[in-house]
């Protein structure tokens, strides 16, 4: 593998590994803190807000972010194409808030469920805000700001939270607030930084091309629906007690991905540039060994989370939490599975085929939703554990047959238009 490519590369994993080694344990932080103020119900609600409202943030996103971080890595980054992701904001986002606002307001009788209704929709507004000016960060492939800014946010939200505990003044609405003013810093640190560099377009029009931006947003919406908002299914299903001792397994199985996803962090965008540059089989090479490490990465944490499972969380939530054991446990085993998707989706992703990247995650959600069903009523946390284990190796072997199919059909292609090649040339 060329150095720079080597070089890009590790770049990207270590800013990931700086971004995410801050944010997991802050995020831990902030945890233990709601789970420490907050009743176990309480704090189940609490760990449904905010999946929600990344998922809604996501959904309102229509892919964009994704697809205008692909094109300009690829160096096909255009104006129009950024303008499109801005008017998809100003035109559904900002309105569709303001409704969802005045209709809470308007049915709630009660005012903490009105303030909690409006401090969601303002963390929102700021995700779904900042995914663009982070997949923009991306697209340069400024991994160092992209993760400076994120770890700031997610700072401001720990500090809000010490300085509530600090007062004794912790509860579901101020928690709540907090988390939003976390997503406001990201927002404007990212913002700061654009405009100091702002990102290279090329000239030509690719506002027409946003339909291209319907995989990655089919994507995001599967994934966070199984992976962000699980805590908020099994409270549907199995009630808040149960979804509160679902969330901190989820929390750590979160944090643990983080390992898993070193090896492979920098493919998308370092492959989408090589891509362009160098061509398929380079960015193979690089998904491929990328890839073997992430699942070796991936086991060696599993067993170690395991092992010290019991240990972690008596320690840190104390014998309430008993419960979450079990599922922190049968979540460790699917980050090699993780370590696998990620090589695949970012192969595909890579050499502009995200498309097929939905097969896999629909293929996740499929089986999470199923397992949830089965599961979860009667067995609880401990049934939506295993429901989220098990859609991972789904999600890998759909992605493996839907690229053994693509690749297929393109060496099909080739062979007959060799062979169409080698008759004319018979004729001639």
């Amino acid at each position: 593998m060329p150095v720079d490519i080597r070089r890009l590369l590790f770049n990207g994993s270590f800013w990931l590994l700086v971004f995410q080694s801050s944010s997991k344990l802050t995020t831990l932080a902030t945890t233990l803190l709601a789970a420490h103020e907050l009743t176990v119900a309480e704090f189940g609600v609490f760990a449904a807000i905010q999946g929600v409202t990344i998922v809604a943030a996501a959904v309102l996103d229509f892919g964009t972010s994704a697809y205008v971080e692909r094109e300009v890595a690829a160096h096909r980054g255009t104006a129009q194409l950024v303008h499109g992701a801005v008017m998809v904001r100003a035109l559904v986002v900002a309105p569709a808030a303001a409704l969802a606002l005045l209709a809470g307001a308007a049915l709630s009788a009660s005012n903490e469920t009105t303030m909690l209704s409006a401090l969601f929709i303002c963390a929102g507004l700021a995700i779904n805000a900042s995914s663009l000016t982070n997949g923009l960060l991306l697209g340069q492939l400024r991994f160092r700001g992209s993760a400076m800014t994120q770890v700031a946010g997610r700072l401001v939200f720990l500090t809000a939270m010490l300085l509530l505990w600090a007062s004794s003044q912790t509860t579901v609405v101020l928690a709540t607030f907090a988390f939003m003013i976390g997503e406001v810093a990201t927002l404007g640190g990212q913002v700061a930084l654009l405009r100091s560099r702002p990102p290279t377009l090329v000239q030509g029009d690719y506002g027409h091309h946003l339909l291209g931006a319907l995989p990655y947003w089919l994507n995001s919406v599967f994934s966070l629906t199984y992976n962000r908002a699980d805590s908020a299914i099994v409270a549907i299903l199995a009630g808040p007690t149960a979804a509160g001792l679902y969330a901190p397994a989820s929390a750590i199985q979160s944090a643990l991905i983080t390992v898993t996803g070193l090896p492979t962090a920098g493919v998308p965008n370092v492959g989408a540039r090589v891509f362009a540059e160098r061509g398929r089989d380079m960015v193979a090479s690089v998904a491929r060994r990328t890839g073997l490490v992430a699942i070796a990465t991936g086991l060696v944490t599993a067993t170690i989370a395991t092992v010290t499972a019991d240990a972690i969380i008596q320690s840190l939530l104390g014998p309430d939490f008993a419960g979450s054991v079990a599922p922190t446990q049968v979540l460790a085993w699917s980050l090699p599975f993780y370590g696998a998707e990620f090589a695949l989706v970012g192969y595909l992703i890579a050499i502009g085929r995200p498309a097929l990247t939905v097969w896999g995650y629909a293929t996740a959600l499929t089986v999470s939703l199923i397992g949830n069903l089965l599961l979860t009523p009667t067995h609880g946390a401990l049934g939506g554990a295993i429901a989220s284990l098990a859609r991972e190796p789904a999600a890998v072997l759909a992605l493996a047959l839907a690229i053994w199919w693509s690749e297929s059909k393109t060496g099909r292609r080739r062979h007959d238009a060799s062979a169409s090649t080698d008759r004319r040339g018979s004729q001639a």
